[in-house]
């Protein structure tokens, strides 16, 4: 997989426009899907904007 291509199983760093913090988040199936852990899933809008 290029650094360009997000899909399940990789974890992606956002950093929001005007802050310096970041934060890691997993794509992950919809099953496994916990927010308090930082996955997303892979069906969810955050999810499907971050895989483009």
């Amino acid at each position: 997989v290029d650094n360009k291509t997000v899909g399940i199983g990789n974890k992606v760093t956002v950093q929001e426009k005007g802050r310096k913090t970041q934060e890691v988040f997993e794509i992950v199936g919809s099953t496994e899907a916990d927010p308090l852990e930082n996955k997303v899933s892979n069906e969810s809008p955050f999810g499907q904007a971050l895989m483009g």
